[in-house]
């Protein structure tokens, strides 16, 4: 076991990890809050059922059709609100039967298991029912949650992601699954079934709907004597969903202090078996582990595009890491190998939490917190792959199952190998991933738009020829640039600030900008000034064409021809690229006004569907159009002979002008996303090949 098991210090770890009074107080809050939130949906579920007995048992008096009516009538819409108000307590959460979770067994992994099984004896937490692994940079605990869960004790399962195992050393490997056994060893973890449970209920009475919903749509629509009823059970639901809504945000705010203080005691349950050092390195490390998996998953995205199925998804999460850590000098800069400094987080910034932690404290807090007693621990940097049995096997089989169940693949798929896959995503990072020398300026924005018919006219107005070309280039993207990307950096932190404060993130009742004190009420009007200012701004349409006509003017005749080539296309394609980002933005603003509204009329429905429709009729008629054009030469693209066939290769799905389907709604969106995503990968290749292109024409005539 010693020899697969960093040596944890020596403290009295039970003393160490005891709660403190801020703790007990959080969970004594908490407790009353759900207590009361029990008490007032007892009496709410009491007063439902009630009136149905009432509707049952009251005196009708005279028996005619009338009174028989009003008798049948009653009795169902008190029925259904009964129903409404107690349907969601026995829907069963199964989280174990997620299928990207594969549960790994201790024949296969007995090291794992010994480790797992030595961690929860000295962190004085059960062994987990079951182990799973996914593709996730993740840890966690969890399980299933019935109303039964609430009285009866359920056993915890312990989920590990192979992206995090690829980008920790044993002992953070080690500090975060000791964070999580600091969860299973919490008392508080019972309370928070409870928050889970109280939450589900509110979130599903709010805003799930189900055969109950369609129950009740369908009697409004019918005939007036079943309507009226319907109609009538209206407003007891949406004023139950308004005051639910109340009550989720109360229940929450108590809450969020309690979690924060659990991941506290979490963290230093880790640091009682691993020092101070580890949770925080480990949690560090998930930034630049994240940003290396994006990398890789969006370039197997576009092997896939291709249909090459890779076999291991962390063998390129891997190269992806390294690439970046040999090209990108702030990646580089930021990795925990080059921090001189002597604590690793500099900045309490809670908008820059990694999806894992998410609902955490901020690092900084997290590493003040772990650091508050320092305890030194023992470092073991070797990979917790150790651990595992057959590696290779694990990451093949969760790689074969997760693109498998992704792109809904036949069972005899045929997938290559990941070496082979790596050469494709080698010859698309030649494409679009641009020197270091353009300082990001191609990243975050399109190329202006201009024509290619007045270039004489362009070169006299920049007084731009061949004999000042090679100096105007190197003027354009050495000083210019780097001046420009300065100042784009500095309006990048105001964006932000505004953000936060328009977001209403920040504190403090006023705010610094530009040397000046504004109000936060005065944020919105500063923001639209700002964007104002900056669509004002027509730098870079000059620096587009101070370049294209700086490199025209010493190309060869040859190169001149397939300058405009490219060019043309660009402009073309990304007139397409950006139409389908607008189709995208307009959906989901339409889906946000909705949630916004709530309950729809029918007029509304109307209204919507028909600007539902709108984009469906834009969106087809868009890859109608793109289809004219033709690629130019670039890699891993002679296989494209219809650009509408490869942005999408079925038909669109149709949305009726008539009335909102919710299931073709979110079709129609899945169809759009990947649209986009292919569109924007040949966006960058199309750009690639432009800026390769004029590198060469400026070199050959040097």
């Amino acid at each position: 076991m010693e020899e697969f098991y960093p040596i944890s210090p020596e403290l009295d770890r039970k003393d160490f990890t005891k709660i403190n009074a801020s703790y007990k107080n959080n969970v004594l809050i908490v407790l009353l809050g759900i207590v009361l939130f029990f008490l007032i949906y007892s009496a709410a579920v009491a007063g439902s059922m009630y009136l149905l007995y009432l509707a049952i048992t009251y005196d009708i008096g005279d028996i005619n059709k009338l009174t028989i009516f009003l008798k049948i009538g009653t009795i169902g819409m008190s029925a259904m609100f009964v129903l409404f108000m107690v349907k969601f307590l026995f829907k069963k959460q199964r989280l174990d039967d997620n299928p990207l979770n594969i549960e790994i067994k201790e024949d296969e992994h007995p090291k794992l298991f010994q480790f797992i099984q030595k961690l929860s004896s000295e962190t004085n937490a059960p062994f987990p029912k079951k182990i799973y692994v996914n593709h996730e940079i993740n840890a966690a605990v969890f399980y299933n949650s019935t109303i039964l869960s609430l009285f009866v004790p359920t056993k915890k399962n312990l989920l590990i992601g192979l992206g995090l195992v690829n980008g920790l050393n044993l002992t953070e490997f080690k500090a975060v699954l000791a964070h999580e056994f600091g969860h299973f060893s919490q008392s508080s973890m019972r309370l928070g079934s409870y928050v889970y449970m109280t939450n589900r209920i509110i979130y599903d009475m709010v805003n799930e709907r189900d055969s109950w919903d369609h129950t009740l749509e369908s009697m409004k629509n019918s005939d007036i004597r079943i309507a009226i009823f319907a109609w009538l059970l209206m407003p007891a639901v949406w004023t139950t969903r308004q005051l639910m809504i109340l009550i989720y945000k109360g229940i929450n705010i108590l809450q969020s202090s309690l979690s924060r203080q659990m991941e506290y005691h979490a963290d230093l349950v880790a640091v009682s078996v691993t020092g101070s050092d580890a949770i925080v390195n480990g949690l560090y490390k998930l930034d630049a582990t994240s940003q290396a998996f994006n990398f890789a998953s969006e370039h197997i995205y576009s092997a896939i595009q291709d249909k090459k199925y890779t076999t291991d998804l962390l063998y390129h999460h891997t190269r992806a890491y390294e690439y970046l850590k040999e090209t990108q000098k702030e990646f580089k800069e930021k990795l925990l190998e080059n921090c001189n400094h002597q604590r690793v987080f500099l900045e309490d910034d809670d908008a820059n939490i990694p999806n894992m932690y998410a609902s955490h404290p901020s690092g900084y807090k997290r590493e003040d917190n772990a650091k508050k007693k320092y305890i030194k621990g023992v470092e073991d940097a070797r990979s917790p792959w150790i651990l595992f049995g057959d590696k290779d096997a694990l990451c093949e089989k969760v790689t074969k199952n997760l693109i498998t169940l992704n792109f809904n693949l036949p069972k005899d798929a045929k997938f290559t190998r990941a070496s082979e896959v790596e050469e494709f995503i080698k010859s698309e990072i030649e494409e679009t991933q641009f020197d270091s020398k353009y300082l990001g300026n191609y990243d975050n924005r399109f190329m202006t738009e201009f024509s290619l018919d007045s270039i004489e006219s362009m070169l006299s107005t920049y007084a731009i020829d061949s004999s000042n070309s090679i100096d105007k280039l190197k003027d354009l993207y050495s000083h210019q640039l780097t001046e420009k990307m300065a100042k784009e950096k500095v309006v990048d932190e105001e964006l932000q600030l505004l953000a936060k404060v328009l977001n209403k993130q920040s504190k403090e009742k006023q705010f610094n900008f530009r040397g000046n004190k504004y109000s936060n009420k005065e944020a919105e009007k500063v923001y639209k000034d700002l964007i104002e200012e900056l669509n004002q701004d027509k730098w870079f349409e000059d620096f587009d064409k101070k370049v294209f006509a700086s490199t025209y003017a010493i190309a060869t005749p040859e190169k001149k021809e397939e300058l405009l080539l490219r060019y043309r296309f660009q402009f073309e394609f990304q007139k397409y690229h950006k139409a389908f980002i607008d189709i995208q933005n307009e959906f989901h603003l339409k889906i946000n006004e909705i949630n916004t509204i709530g309950n729809l009329s029918e007029s509304e429905v109307s209204n919507f569907a028909r600007k539902f429709n709108m984009l469906y009729n834009q969106t087809t008629e868009a890859l109608k159009e793109v289809d004219v054009l033709r690629l130019p030469p670039m890699n891993n693209t002679k296989h494209i002979s219809s650009l509408r066939d490869h942005l999408l290769d079925e038909d669109v799905e149709f949305i009726s002008s008539a009335t909102l389907d919710g299931p073709k709604l979110n079709s129609f969106l899945m169809q759009l996303e990947n649209i986009i995503a292919k569109s924007k990968r040949l966006y960058f290749k199309s750009l690639g090949n432009i800026l390769k292109l004029q590198e060469t024409i400026r070199q050959n005539a040097v």
